[in-house]
């Protein structure tokens, strides 16, 4: 039988089924493909390819993560902010910063293949660029992101993710941050720390779960097996995140991906770190928060003319073969 649920963040709609919903080998996707090194730009070997490192953190004696300026940026550092208007419609200069993080010293090893120890140094340089770039007063966001496979954006295949900063806060972290704030207003309690209070009580929806995080399938999720991590004690920026939760972290998130390639082998997928703006404004009622989207189904007409997506295995169904799966 369908069920229509609403998103509790921002009210968004999905369609998914209670009694009938597909297994994993009904699914058919791309599988990612990790193509030759010879002329990998973030190879050891390739490194004169690479003009302008801002970042580096090492860990037995090689590097861990590096952070380049992205050849092909979205957005430049070296232009000032100029905001004008074209008749009705706002513009500005295109102010920013748009960096690669190359997660893998490896070429050959994806990210949810990389050891705990190396995904909490990655994490760690997240979070100190993070600080960093908090200083600039032109800044107002910073995003986090990952592109696993051809099918979920990434261009090259040696493991990366990347950052963009913008000078404005983009509309899906403005649609969060004023719910977020309008619930806390009603309530005087953070959204997501409810999320995290309810899915503990009920534990249907829970992946896995550590001192620090908690991983689970949405109750309402735009893709099928989509995972959110959320931290258990509140903190509205990523920024502020303690040392000794780095590991905990790299733990849950090492966990989540590994089981969803056990399930589904070389399955591209995304994530995304959503924090709130520089500033405190958002440090009651916000809560950071990791998300993670397998690429397992396209959007078509109906998810862009509606906003609504449709999912064919249900949440709880997902949680349990994740679960399962180790």
């Amino acid at each position: 039988m369908p069920e229509i649920r609403k998103d509790p963040v921002i009210g968004r709609w999905i369609i998914t089924s209670t009694d009938d919903s597909i297994d994993p080998k009904e699914y058919s996707y791309d599988k990612a493909e990790i193509k030759s090194s010879e002329k990998c730009p973030f190879c050891g070997k390739n490194s004169d390819m690479i003009e302008n490192e801002i970042l580096r953190r090492n860990y037995d004696g090689k590097w861990a993560v590096r952070f380049v300026e992205n050849k092909f940026p979205a957005l430049i550092e070296n232009i000032k902010i100029d905001r004008y208007a074209d008749g009705i419609y706002d513009k500005m200069t295109g102010h920013g910063m748009h960096e690669v993080i190359i997660d893998s010293h490896d070429h050959n090893t994806p990210f949810h293949e990389i050891t705990p120890e190396e995904m909490e140094i990655v994490i760690a340089g997240m979070v100190e660029r993070h600080r960093m770039l908090k200083k600039d007063r032109d800044l107002r966001y910073v995003l986090f992101f990952k592109n696993y496979g051809a099918s979920a954006g990434a261009s090259l295949s040696h493991s990366h993710s990347q950052l963009i900063a913008t000078p404005v806060v983009p509309k899906i972290a403005v649609e969060e941050l004023t719910f977020s704030e309008k619930y806390y207003k009603y309530k005087e309690r953070c959204i997501f720390c409810d999320i995290v209070d309810q899915e503990t009580e009920e534990e249907i929806r829970i992946i896995k779960q550590n001192d620090s995080f908690l991983s689970i399938v949405p109750f309402a999720p735009r893709f099928p097996f989509e995972c959110w991590i959320l931290p258990k004690e509140h903190n509205f920026s990523f920024g502020d995140m303690k040392k000794k939760d780095f590991r905990s972290l790299a733990i849950i998130l090492k966990d989540y991906l590994k089981r969803l390639q056990i399930v589904f082998p070389g399955l591209p997928y995304n994530f995304v770190i959503h924090t709130a703006p520089f500033g405190n404004r958002y440090r009651d009622c916000y809560h950071w928060h990791i998300e993670l989207m397998p690429r397992l189904t396209k959007i078509a007409g109906f998810e862009w003319g509606s906003g609504f997506y449709i999912i064919q295995t249900s949440p709880e169904k997902a949680a349990k073969i994740l679960r399962e799966a180790l």
